[in-house]
């Protein structure tokens, strides 16, 4: 049958449809790989055409130049450059990995006899080494380049005659990497041809497993007619759980060897053993084994006891003890309170005690019991009236409750104006406040209280090793067994990483996920002492939840500090909002999170000093020093007359206030074990009882309703209150009128004499005399300031109430109702420098009382952030030019600043320790003094000190921006070297020191 000119075209017009058709979604295809960056090559294109067509039955290979017409009827697709592999991985590598991977190479091409030429580098998408992406690709005319993505699990792999997909093996095929990942663009004629590479592939690898050989073998899958190969692995856990085995058998293997080289004493021989007998018959006192803390009391009555003998005329101290007798120590005793500063008859008693106690240590026999009733009697009736000595606790002990707990947390985070050497400190504070309220702790169990040996040889001469001469061996074998040596702990006696534990818990009763900590005291009063059969306090454990204040919540401020230290032994976990998104997982209601090994035994709450705050600045042992008790002890006290109580309040005060909170509220056999007391001697009732009634006894008697909130007003310090006074209150009037001191007027009449119109005296004749009553005049003055500051402080509290009143009785006759509000008091404005410390205040300081959970969680982890961020920042003097108040609700962006900023020539009266600190604001750092004079007496205030330890640990370097390289300083010999580069380079000049002139 003849077909028509008009069949055939329409034929030929459904042809061309059809072609349109697949065409289009060939088109189709095309973008779509390329969107999910495999864009296809040319091969890949005409392979997918190929495969389209066999869907029909006119099945024809498509032409050579068939890929080009195609591109050329379609403008919408063309073929572009793609982007190249990245060269990251070559970047780090190291050299040590390379040449270890190398030699095992080497090795096994010896081994098994391999030829050169049939070994090629890949990696684990299938590209060698030297290749890339960087070939024409297939793509939307829409953008300049394609995208490829790489593999994200990519490792090097070195093949040594490999064999293709097909199975075809290029002799021998072994690999030196037991996973490798391809990726490759290939393609298959048919769907058969795949099916038998699955087969060839399956019998590759059943003979490599037989003959134990690293498999490569990769599974195939068909998505048309393209080949894609995917993994014969899992990706791989992202936790420590895959490699958990060796690092267990790590710490077995370390603890196991240090079980069985744990040095035990060597085993002594019979005729060791019968000298030793010989010699314990002439032994007939044995020294007590007191605590470190004693033996150092001791100590340092034994130098008050040589001062004695010496002041005395008595002779040696040693031959002197030997015979005193009762007279003598009465004497003592008042020697002591004549020389040494005692206002307190229980000083001067524990003098006596500790005199006891050298006198036995010494002499090797006790005090007669009837002369120690005979010097009692004689304390307290001639010593105490003679020298006025007071009763102890006869001012009484203040006890802190909630709400004075509130106004120092506020005062210390927003308002506190002193310099810290870095803003930790203040969060150190916060911490330390918050976990003495809540748990009574002694102040010695959070921070370090130990006393330092004294260096004047007492602690030697009385627990030393005596010399011996070589030939003694028997009496050095007595000498070796009696001697008293305490054993190191391996850590400070402070609260630890390992002292707390950090846990996610599901509460019972919510449901909820919630964070919660616990802290383990180990270190209380007496802990150092030989365990009693009727004490067996040997720790106590405390729990915390979050709190409704962030501002109080101590689990924050241990959550942020961690932060700061990177201490979180979990990778990743850095950063507050990672911690509180942590859930429990499985079965399990509980989760800890675990410290990083180094930090366990390293103190949270650590010493500051000078601009130290990173370990590049500070020798190991500064870097992780506990913050001492005497640190936490002044800034409380300062802190609190800041705040407006009348009397300066120290750490121990927030023990008396736990032990008032708890009584009533719970047991007494739970108090007693918070507080660590000893029942039987019922210590709460004696001694921590608040001497104030928190009874309302007036009402109860006449059967009224009782006030308890006023009477709970009563008996805390709070009442007295007023944020107006300060540590520093006294009026420039008085500072002016006040007449001159008689003392410093001799002495500055005496130095003026000496120095005769002359500014320097360095290097004169009288320059050591001169220098000495400069000391004692400075000396002098720091009292008398301080006397009129506590004095005033005194005068202002007892008389502000009189003058109240009489105001209010003056404005009653007047009738001025105006005045009165004038006179309504208005917190002052938080005005702050630091804008991460400034936002914190703010959302601290002014939070909303209705909040929601998830309102509640926000601010949880902002603040964390904050105080993290807040560790690495350091306050100075406030400048002028300084904005007086910032924008808290302004975002804050830690960009770097522009190196042009800080000229390498720096200015003579710009300061060269102050350019490089990170953790001021920029205006600080390039700030110019007003003289080169000014600028070296701030750096010798603010720098030498911690520079002259940083010389010790030879880690000396200049911050200057210029100078950093790879992010760190330029590393200097010594603090001359220092001097001499800062002038040289930056042409600012350094005073040297006064002995190297």
């Amino acid at each position: 049958m003849t077909r028509s000119k008009a069949d055939r075209e329409v034929d030929i017009q459904n042809a061309l449809d059809e072609i349109s058709v697949r065409e289009k979604s060939l088109i189709n295809w095309i973008i779509t790989e390329e969107a999910a960056g495999r864009a296809p090559g040319r091969a890949q294109v005409a392979a997918m055409a190929e495969g389209v067509l066999r869907e029909s039955d006119d099945f024809e290979p498509v032409g050579h130049n068939w890929v080009t017409r195609f591109l050329g009827r379609h403008p919408e697709i063309k073929m572009r450059i793609s982007r190249s592999l990245a060269a990251e991985r070559s970047l780090a590598s190291t050299r040590e990995a390379i040449e270890s991977h190398i030699a095992r190479l080497d090795k096994m091409v010896t081994n098994k006899h391999l030829l050169p030429q049939n070994t090629y580098n890949m990696d684990e998408t299938g590209v060698s080494e030297g290749e890339t992406y960087a070939g024409k690709v297939c793509g939307t005319s829409l953008t300049k380049q394609a995208t490829v993505t790489e593999s994200d699990c990519r490792e090097w792999a070195t093949i040594i005659e490999c064999g293709n997909a097909l199975g075809k093996l290029l002799t021998p095929a072994r690999q030196s990497k037991k996973k490798v990942r391809y990726d490759p663009n290939e393609g298959f004629d048919d769907v058969e041809q795949i099916e038998e590479a699955r087969l060839v592939a399956e019998q590759r690898r059943r003979a490599r497993e037989k003959h134990n050989e690293p498999d490569f073998a990769v599974s195939i899958e068909a998505k048309g007619s393209i080949l894609q190969m995917a993994p014969a692995k899992a990706r791989p856990r992202q936790d420590g759980y895959d490699n958990h085995h060796g690092d267990f058998i790590k710490q077995f293997t370390q603890q196991h060897s240090q079980k069985v080289n744990k040095k035990k004493p060597v085993p002594l021989s019979a005729a060791q053993r019968a000298n030793l007998r010989e010699q314990l018959k002439d032994v007939h006192f044995l020294k007590p084994d007191y605590a470190d803390n004693t033996k150092i009391n001791i100590a340092g009555i034994l130098r008050k006891w040589k001062r004695y003998c010496k002041t005395a005329e008595l002779g040696h101290w040693k031959a002197v003890i030997e015979k005193a007798d009762r007279a003598m120590a009465m004497d003592f005793l008042d020697h002591l309170c004549e020389v040494w500063t005692i206002t307190s008859e229980g000083t001067s008693w524990e003098y006596w005690r500790q005199y006891k106690q050298l006198y036995s240590s010494v002499t090797g026999r006790y005090v007669d019991r009837n002369d120690n009733r005979e010097i009692l009697k004689w304390h307290d009736a001639y010593l105490v009236p003679r020298h006025g000595l007071q009763p102890p606790n006869i001012d009484g002990k203040p006890v802190i409750d909630v709400n004075d707990l509130l106004a120092l947390q506020v005062f210390n985070i927003a308002y506190d104006t002193r310099i810290f050497p870095s803003e930790r400190h203040r969060l150190n504070l916060t911490g330390i406040y918050s976990i003495l309220a809540f748990t009574g702790a002694r102040p010695a169990e959070l921070v370090d209280n130990e006393k330092k040996k004294p260096k004047d040889g007492t602690w030697e001469e009385l627990w030393g090793k005596k010399a011996i001469s070589r030939d003694e061996e028997n009496s050095r074998l007595l000498e070796e067994l009696l001697v008293q040596e305490t054993e190191g702990r391996g850590r400070p006696k402070a609260l630890c990483y390992e002292d707390v534990s950090l846990m996610v818990v599901r509460d019972p009763s919510t449901g909820r996920d919630v964070l919660t900590m616990a802290i383990k005291f180990i270190h209380h009063k007496g802990a150092d002492n030989k365990l009693k059969p009727l004490l067996t306090i040997i720790r106590t454990i405390f729990f915390f939840t979050l709190t409704r204040r962030p501002l109080m919540c101590p689990i924050l401020i241990i959550i942020s500090l961690a932060c700061a230290d990177n201490a979180f032994d979990a990778r990743g976990l850095t950063k507050a909002s990672d911690v509180f998104s942590i859930k429990n997982r499985g079965p399990v209601v509980c989760t800890p999170i675990r410290w990083k090994r180094e930090w366990l035994k390293r103190p949270i709450f650590r010493r500051l000093e000078g601009s130290v705050t990173s370990e590049e600045k500070a020798p190991h042992d500064v870097l992780y020093e506990a913050l001492p008790y005497h640190k936490l002890r002044d800034d409380m006290e300062k802190q609190t007359l800041d705040a407006g109580f009348e009397e300066a309040i120290g750490p121990k005060a927030f023990r008396r206030g736990t032990a008032n909170a708890a009584n009533g509220n719970t047991s007494d056999a739970v108090r007693d074990q918070m507080m660590r007391h000893d029942p039987k001697w019922a210590t709460f009732n004696s001694a921590y009882i608040n001497e104030k009634v928190e009874f309302h006894v007036q009402n109860a008697f006449l059967e009224e309703p009782t006030e308890d909130g006023l009477i709970k007003l009563f008996t805390h310090i709070s009442i007295m209150r007023d944020p107006r006074a300060s540590y520093d209150m006294v009026p420039d009037e008085i500072w002016n009128s006040l007449p001159p001191d008689p003392r410093l007027a001799e002495l500055e009449a005496q130095r003026d004499k000496l120095k005769n119109g002359q500014y320097r005296v360095q290097g004169k004749d009288n320059e050591a005399e001169v220098r000495r009553l400069t000391n004692e005049i400075q000396k002098l003055r720091a009292q008398r300031k301080k006397a009129v500051q506590r004095l005033y402080r005194k005068y202002y509290f007892y008389h502000r109430p009189t003058w109240d009143i009489e105001k209010q009785i003056a404005r009653a006759l007047e009738d001025d109702e105006e005045s009165e509000e004038d006179d309504k008091y208005e917190p002052p404005p938080i005005n702050l420098h630091i804008p991460e410390r400034a936002r914190l205040a703010h959302i601290l300081c002014h939070q909303a009382d209705d909040l929601t959970n998830d309102d509640l969680r926000n601010l949880r982890i902002e603040a964390t952030g904050l105080m993290t961020a807040l560790c690495n920042k350091r306050e100075t003097v406030k400048r002028k030019y300084m904005p007086k108040k910032l924008q808290v609700d302004m975002p804050m962006k830690a960009e770097p600043p522009d190196l042009n900023q800080f000229p390498l020539l720096m200015k003579k009266t710009q300061c060269p320790g102050c350019i490089g600190d990170c953790t001021i604001s920029q205006e600080e750092r390039t700030f110019s003094y007003s003289r080169p004079a000014v600028m070296n007496d701030h750096f010798d205030r603010e720098h030498i000190k911690p520079m002259k330890k940083a010389e010790q640990s030879k880690s000396i370097i200049c911050e200057h921006p210029r100078c950093r390289i790879n992010g760190r300083g330029l590393s200097l010999r010594s603090l001359d070297h220092f001097r001499n580069h800062v002038q040289s380079v930056h042409g600012v000049w350094l005073r040297p020191e006064r002995n190297k002139v």
